[in-house]
């Protein structure tokens, strides 16, 4: 039989090898048991900023560091947009385009039309709606050739272009920009 005696109190240190000798890790107290951890450059401790800073001293080194912000869509998890551009939509005939998910809703609209009327003018509403079912006209335009409309502080989750007549035109297209 081999009999096995332990020592009153088992100690065990977490250590590090700064190139020379192995140095002993802290942490941050008694109350806190956290890995104290400095990153440093030099002589000097380098800060971690938020990205949210200004004015940072030309002394101050610094470690960015940036956070998203995600919301649930429904069956996963979409990283929130600031702005959403929805590059160029070409219709043909009257109707509501695709739906446009902003996934938590933007308040700032921009859009344009470019058509090639030539005496009428087509009737081209942006849309919002905050469930994909009711929709409500935000904006319309009614003019021969391009223009850039501007919606502010209309928060929707959703929006679409409503074609209710295309006037002379054969083509219209159409581009939406919001952002928060």
């Amino acid at each position: 039989m081999v009999r096995v005696w332990l020592p009153a109190e088992a100690i065990a240190k977490l250590q590090a090898y700064d190139g020379t000798n192995w140095q002993n890790l802290l942490v941050q107290s008694s109350t806190y048991k956290n890995l104290r951890v400095s990153l440093y450059s030099g002589t000097y401790t380098t800060d971690v900023i938020d990205g949210r800073w200004d004015n940072i001293s030309a002394y101050v080194l610094g470690l960015v560091t940036r956070s998203g912000l995600y919301a649930f869509n429904g069956s996963g998890w979409d990283r929130v947009r600031i702005h959403y551009d929805s590059g160029d939509i070409t219709v043909t005939g009257t109707g509501a385009t695709s739906t446009i998910s902003l996934v938590t809703g933007l308040t700032n609209h921009t859009w344009t039309q470019t058509n090639n009327a030539s005496s009428t003018a087509p009737n081209i509403k942006l849309q919002g709606s905050i469930d994909g079912s009711n929709w409500f006209d935000l904006d319309t335009s009614t003019t021969i050739g391009s223009e850039m409309r501007h919606v502010a502080l209309k928060p929707v989750r959703y929006i679409r272009f409503y074609v209710a007549s295309m006037g002379d035109a054969s083509s219209i297209t159409l581009r939406y920009f919001g952002r928060f």
